[in-house]
């Protein structure tokens, strides 16, 4: 069976709340998802690092959500993910 870390990030209460934030037609209605997946087969599921999974904010030189604390759609509409996986 197949391990997919990004369910440990549902729900969690730290910003950002997903990878990809969605403002409808509705101003009550806004989501944010987590579209963007890491999917580990069993024989790699070893080698993920626990706690190494993240959703990136921000690099170096730039900040990637806007003042609404959204992803800024002149860089992307998807917030990118970072994870390490052990080499023997």
């Amino acid at each position: 069976m197949f391990y997919n870390p990004m369910w440990n990030l549902l729900g969690d209460a730290q910003e950002p709340y997903g990878t990809y934030y969605y403002a409808g037609n509705d101003p009550i209605n806004t989501y944010w998802n987590i579209y963007d997946q890491v999917i580990i087969r069993p024989a790699l599921r070893a080698r993920f690092v626990e706690n190494s999974l993240r959703i990136i904010k921000e690099t170096k030189t730039r900040f990637l959500l806007d003042s609404n604390g959204h992803p800024d759609k002149k860089i992307s509409d998807h917030l990118p993910i970072v994870f390490e996986i052990k080499e023997d």
